[in-house]
């Protein structure tokens, strides 16, 4: 995972979060569990809300999104609706394959 594109990434959606690019670069890395109240389930969240799947994939890498972002405590937190069901039905081709 590059840093700097990571950052990149991240620096639109923390707007609201509290918590500065290095702080959510080791949430990401999974160096912290919770900072300021925001985990990387927060932070994964926001990301696929944010951004195309193929952008994502191409920063973080389709076998981290596997195992770590496209679980149920993230998806189920997404709206609207058709969102949680996409990247759902996301998760059911990736483990099928």
């Amino acid at each position: 995972m590059n840093h700097r594109e990571l950052a990149v990434l991240l620096k639109p959606v923390l707007w609201d979060a509290g918590l500065d690019i290095t702080d959510a670069i080791a949430l990401i890395e999974q160096k912290e569990k919770e900072i300021r109240g925001v985990t990387a389930d927060d932070l994964y969240r926001k990301l696929l809300m944010s951004y195309n799947w193929y952008r994502l994939v191409e920063v973080l890498g389709m076998e981290y999104l596997q195992h770590y972002v496209l679980r149920d405590p993230v998806i189920e937190r997404l709206f609207p609706e058709s969102m949680k069901k996409r990247y759902a039905y996301v998760r059911t081709i990736l483990l099928s394959a």
